[in-house]
């Protein structure tokens, strides 16, 4: 029924640095028969060198960097100096410093030294954290692939459409691109899910349906990939990826705030009620219990998920029904080498975050000022929320509320990026 895609098996030998592969080499170094690389997904990829020389080996570095991140690194693998070494570096996922999605690509190369000045650095090749565990197929729409190995092939081609046209509508809103590949990556269930995400600084919650993960690759679980559930899952996170690229190459990607992450996001969804975030901020619209944009950070998320969600939905909504598209687009530019939300908002929409909470909340039907004109007391009292490295989750199930806990796990230096919903009863999640 299914048919296999070729993938990297649990062992990769890689014909990588014999004589053809030594790219520079002032002495007698020589690297013995084929370096390789084992697979043990979800938890490492191990890297092995053998190599010789006349003088003493004395340093032995493996350089690498994660496609499309492009961010060089450099490890140092085990090894005892000698005249004949053995090199092993063990990349271990599921770190609070690094987590490694399935089918993430890497390249790489060795570099060693000796004790006469001797160098030799290996021709860059390529390997891939594959999941080996299923029969993945997969299909393709533009720059989307989606992969896939239980359900109907049409599932997955109204996914890969849907995912093209969020990531190209995202981009056109935001001024990005988005030139590399883009892979999705489709469990069917949350066993098979959650072995994926082994990760210490990541929630095991067995609610969890996705994480996008900045800037090439979005994980998730899903019973039929063209439910109206997964594909708005679907473009929530992409969205994220999207946000990510066009906050790349500036200095304060972590600092963009969280509201207008998110409410782009849920603004690009087909459905942005289907968990109650509208129902949410309608409850708070009535009684003025809505959030002051100043005080719409992570942390107030975290206290009243339902609300955060909706009212960043509708504030986006409001700058871009408002101010046009263009200056959202122009906005994000701005905030790309700027990094100060008020300075920003000033130059490009002509208010700041004050004047934009009382212009919206004339739109929405409040009075533009708070009764006493100032922000909630028990609001005024908690501290602010840094939005750095925040990231999302998306969350089903029914009746408590649960804590978005902020991730800060780097993929090759890039953001992690997951939403959590929960479906409610009433107003609040």
């Amino acid at each position: 029924m299914f048919v296999r895609v070729t993938m990297l098996l649990a062992v990769v030998a890689g014909a990588l640095l014999g004589p053809a592969g030594q790219t520079q080499a002032t002495t007698g170094i020589r690297v013995l028969g084929e370096a390789a690389v084992e697979n043990q997904f979800p938890d490492a990829l191990v890297f092995r060198l053998e190599a010789e020389s006349d003088a003493e080996i004395t340093d032995v570095r493996l350089r690498f960097m994660f496609i499309p991140d492009n961010l060089p690194a450099t490890a140092r693998p085990e090894f005892d100096k000698g005249t004949r070494i053995s090199a092993t570096y063990t990349m271990r996922s599921g770190t609070r410093q690094l987590y490694i999605p399935p089918g993430k690509t890497l390249r790489y190369s060795w570099e060693l030294r000796d004790a006469a000045g001797g160098e030799l650095r290996t021709e860059e090749r390529e390997t891939t954290f594959a999941d080996t565990r299923f029969p993945w197929e997969q299909v393709s729409d533009g720059n989307v692939t989606v992969y896939w190995y239980r359900g109907g092939r049409r599932d997955a081609e109204v996914m890969a459409q849907v995912a093209r046209e969020t990531i190209d509508a995202a981009a056109g809103l935001m001024g990005a691109r988005l030139d590399f590949p883009i892979k999705v990556w489709a469990y069917a269930s949350q066993r098979d899910f959650q072995i994926a995400l082994a990760h210490s600084s990541v929630t095991h919650d067995p609610n969890v349906l996705g994480q996008a993960h900045d800037p090439d690759t979005f994980i998730m679980v899903v019973d039929r990939l063209s439910s109206p559930t997964a594909l708005d899952t679907a473009r929530h996170e992409l969205v994220h990826l999207v946000t990510a690229a066009a906050l790349r190459g500036g200095p304060f990607k972590e600092l963009y705030p969280a509201w207008l992450n998110e409410g782009t996001s849920v603004y690009l969804q087909v459905s942005p009620n289907d968990v109650g975030y509208i129902d949410a901020l309608e409850a708070a619209v009535r009684d003025d219990k809505v959030i002051p944009v100043r005080l719409l950070t992570s942390g107030t998320r975290a206290r009243d998920i339902g609300l955060f969600y909706g009212e960043s939905y509708s504030l986006v909504k409001y700058l871009i029904d408002t101010y046009g598209r263009p200056k959202f687009a122009q906005m994000m530019a701005e905030f790309k080498v700027n990094g100060d939300v008020d300075s920003t908002f000033e130059k490009v929409f002509g208010v700041n975050r004050d004047q934009l909470d009382r212009d919206w909340r004339k739109s929405v039907g409040l009075a533009p000022e708070r009764a006493g004109g100032s922000a909630p007391e028990a609001e005024q009292a908690r501290p602010a929320t840094s939005d750095a490295g925040s990231t999302t989750a998306i969350l089903i199930g029914a009746a408590s509320v649960m804590m978005v806990l902020l991730l800060g796990a780097a993929v090759g230096g890039g953001l992690l990026l997951a939403r959590r919903m929960q479906h409610h009863d009433g107003a609040g999640e």
